[in-house]
């Protein structure tokens, strides 16, 4: 006759449950800064300024020269930046397919800009962060 025997399981002890607790929370102790902190981002409203508002003239130049290839046009993107600690602006896209002339222009100008940064005193990016923004272009202004 055959009978189907299981091995008996081990039983964790009070000490086991003690130093697996312990283990557990200093395990919480350790979770790196980054995911620990919330992160220094305001998180804007429907009722926010836009952003980069000091580069508006710049992008209205580029508006102006693209409207003399399509006097028609209308932009309705995204533009996308990222940057260094420092917030010097490494990569910038705005794609723009019916306009080449505009993409090209704003994002070699929004490569002369900075970005952000957190205010003095509150915690600064860490040596390899990458800061990235990404904001509506709409033109022509309403």
């Amino acid at each position: 006759m055959l009978t189907n025997r299981t091995s008996p399981q081990p039983k964790l002890g009070r000490r086991a449950l003690v130093v697996t607790a312990v283990v557990t929370a200093s395990l919480g102790l350790a979770v790196p800064d980054v995911l620990a902190d919330p992160p220094n981002v305001v998180v804007g409203s429907d009722n926010a300024p836009p952003p980069f508002v000091q580069h508006d003239d710049e992008i209205d130049a580029c508006f102006a020269e693209a409207l003399k290839t399509d006097p028609k046009l209308v932009v309705d993107t995204f533009m996308r930046l990222e940057g260094n600690r420092e917030g010097k602006v490494t990569a910038a896209s705005a794609p723009t397919p019916q306009s080449p002339v505009f993409q090209r222009c704003v994002e070699a100008k929004a490569m002369t800009w900075q970005l952000p940064l957190p205010p003095a005193g509150a915690k600064q990016p860490p040596a390899d962060a990458r800061l990235m923004i990404q904001f509506p272009l709409q033109l022509p202004r309403k």
